[in-house]
């Protein structure tokens, strides 16, 4: 079993690492700077923005070797050969970049199951600030927005009935 979910874990870095590399392409090939420039793209997912961030915190030399080999075309002679270094170690450095990958994806997938319980539970801050064209969220937002409503009014409170006193907490 956990044999298997490693093996899923393996096969969705690959394909999400396909996926950006294409990205790259299409980056360079219509002659933009690679990389995200500061404007959004039209059909930029969110897994290939992801994909993105992760990739550029990485080590150099393991997003030298991500770029080499994913982005360019080659046999990995020639991707050894342009890194300088032997075959065994671009092996190694894509491993290792595998492995950053899956880490910063699990802690990724962590904070949006954590962030969709605070949504549910409508103390997140997008639930607070749900409008009513977020549908979804809008219901939930209630019992949050009404919360907030209630610690402004107590703040509030608690700052006339200070400055009675002659100090204010506000």
């Amino acid at each position: 079993m956990q044999e298997e979910a490693t093996l899923a874990r393996v096969d969705e870095v690959e394909r999400r690492l396909v996926e950006w590399a294409d990205w790259k392409r299409r980056q360079t090939r219509d002659g933009r700077q690679p990389g995200l420039s500061g404007t959004p793209e039209i059909g930029l997912s969110a897994s290939v923005l992801l994909m993105e961030r992760i990739v550029t915190s990485m080590l150099a030399l393991l997003r030298a070797t991500l770029v080499e080999v994913y982005v360019e075309s080659g046999a990995m002679a020639v991707h050894a050969e342009k890194l300088g270094c032997p075959e065994t170690t671009v092996a190694r450095r894509l491993g290792r970049a595998h492995l950053f990958i899956a880490d910063h994806l699990t802690e990724a997938a962590q904070r949006d199951r954590e962030e969709q319980l605070r949504i549910d539970a409508g103390s997140s801050p997008r639930a607070i600030e749900a409008g009513p064209s977020d549908q979804r969220s809008a219901s939930r937002a209630l019992p949050a927005a009404a919360n907030l409503e209630t610690m402004r009014r107590t703040a509030a409170e608690v700052a006339l009935d200070t400055t009675d006193a002659g100090w204010s907490l506000l």
